[in-house]
C-alpha cells in the first residue's frame, strides 16, 4: 500500500527547511555571537525530522537496501 504525501504538509516542510537553512547560515556567519548555536541546533533538528518523516512515508515498510544504495551511488556520481 503506497501512502501519498500530503502536499500541504510537504509545502510547510519546504518553508521550514528554507528557514532552517537561514538559521544554520546565521549560526555559521555570526560566530562572534555566543548564543548563535541555538538557531543552528534548531535548523539541524528540522532537517533531521523532515528527512526521517518523508523517508518513512516514501518507503512505508517496502525499503530495499540494495536499491537505496544503487540510487545513492548514482546521485553521488552525477
Amino acid at each position: 500500500m503506497k501512502i501519498e504525501i500530503d502536499q500541504n504538509i510537504s509545502r510547510n516542510f519546504h518553508i521550514l527547511k528554507v528557514s532552517s537553512i537561514f538559521m544554520v547560515f546565521f549560526g555559521h556567519f555570526f560566530t562572534q555571537i555566543e548564543i548563535a548555536w541555538v538557531p543552528v541546533a534548531v535548523g539541524l533538528v528540522i532537517f533531521s525530522f523532515s528527512s526521517a518523516y518523508f523517508t518513512a512515508i516514501k518507503y512505508d515498510g517496502e525499503f530495499d537496501l540494495k536499491e537505496f544504495y544503487i540510487k545513492d551511488i548514482r546521485i553521488g556520481i552525477a
